[in-house]
């Protein structure tokens, strides 16, 4: 449920012979599905492709809530602690980034244990939640951006995602550079979900929009990506009934930027949610993928797994967006096309241009596959965390 990262983790270093044990919560944070066997039970054990799984339950989770989105995490995070302590041996203690309490429960696991202890940073919530205005700049958030400094200062070893959240944590957070290394999510391919998708399905029959120049985007649609800036890129090409917008996802604001959409009369189709093994049937037959973020620091280190979902399915990527590791990766392969943050008539105007040129929108989408196949797929990716951990083990 989730976790795509946690799961290409385990399931590597399983393979290497380690005895992986992962403790995860049991109630999905994006759905606030609960596992069907937790029920009331505190947790469940499974054993998934030789990973031993603790599923911990939580209280429900609801993203329109704050307090009740923080309960979740803090209960969640809690019992996570508990079950990790039912683990009879640990040589390694490693734990995401957010939530945060999940961070303290695990530093206090390799504490009570005497084992090093390694913070893989995916995301810095807390600096991108006051970016995008998301929580508000007061004592209780800049204790708890206090508190997460000092866990990473304490951490055996620091695995950034991206180039630009190591630069963070090292001038910002003030962790020693030598602590910290870099390995990107990567690109996992389709031989994963072989059993699992009909690679003969045909998403312009099954969604009847025929040969509609097709511009996708996947993902959240809450607050940290920049939504309404695609939304206005539609409204710049609205005159062109044969640019169609998917959006593939849920999030606590979608049904205000479908009624957006339909007042505005934009050629849009909202998806919902679907599974992840959905996600490489639409990129491989889109025309066009797109990413947008607001301007911030935090916001521009964000690479994550929709970016390498578009490249890795050879489709050419327009984001809107401040310089950052997205922009880094576009022009290393590339492979797309960066407008600034916030510019909707831009990113409007390179989705024409694309359009109207069919031979440079194929060379985007050749480099893009190339690039990221070469030097951005998760096996190499994963190598490449063993050897931190290795490092952190000695």
């Amino acid at each position: 449920m989730g976790g795509l990262r946690s799961w290409h983790i385990g399931t590597h270093l399983a393979a290497q012979g380690y005895q992986v044990t992962a403790v995860v919560p049991g109630v999905d944070t994006l759905t606030g599905k609960r596992k069907e066997d937790l029920g009331k039970r505190l947790w469940v054990k499974e054993r998934i492709h030789g990973v031993n799984v603790f599923w911990t339950n939580a209280l429900a989770n609801d993203r329109n809530s704050k307090l009740k989105r923080a309960l979740y995490y803090c209960s969640s995070s809690m019992l996570q602690f508990f079950g990790a302590l039912r683990v009879n041996e640990i040589d390694i203690v490693v734990t995401t980034s957010m939530p945060l309490p999940a961070v303290i429960g695990g530093m206090m696991t390799a504490w009570v244990r005497r084992v090093p202890f390694v913070i893989e940073v995916r995301d810095l919530t807390i600096d991108s939640g006051l970016e995008v205005g998301y929580l508000p700049s007061n004592w209780l958030t800049k204790a708890m951006l206090n508190i997460e400094s000092w866990l990473f200062r304490r951490a055996d070893r620091i695995i950034a995602v991206t180039q630009g959240m190591r630069d963070i944590l090292v001038k910002d957070k003030g962790v020693e550079p030598w602590r910290t290394s870099v390995v990107p999510l990567g690109f996992e391919g389709q031989a994963i979900y072989n059993g699992l998708v009909d690679w003969s399905r045909d998403i312009r029959v099954e969604l009847e929009i025929g040969d509609k120049f097709i511009v996708l985007y996947s993902g959240t649609l809450g607050y940290v990506f920049d939504i309404p800036t695609i939304l206005r890129a539609a409204c710049e090409t609205r005159h062109r009934p044969d640019i169609l917008y998917l959006f593939l996802g849920g999030g606590q604001n979608l049904h205000e930027f479908k009624a957006y959409a339909e007042n505005q009369g934009i050629h849009c189709l909202f998806l919902g949610p679907r599974p992840k093994h959905d996600v490489p049937i639409f990129c491989a037959q889109a025309d066009v993928c797109v990413y947008a973020i607001r301007q911030g620091k935090a916001l521009s280190s964000i690479l994550g797994n929709k970016v390498f979902d578009y490249l890795g399915n050879g489709k050419p990527v327009i984001t809107a967006s401040p310089k950052g590791d997205v922009q880094r990766l576009i022009e290393t392969c590339e492979a797309g096309i960066r407008v600034p943050s916030a510019d909707g008539q831009a990113m409007g105007e390179a989705i024409l241009s694309l359009a109207d040129d069919p031979e440079r929108l194929k060379r985007f989408g050749h480099n893009a596959r190339c690039c990221i196949h070469k030097y951005y797929q998760v096996k190499d990716m994963m190598r490449a965390f063993e050897s931190s951990i290795a490092e952190s083990l000695g």
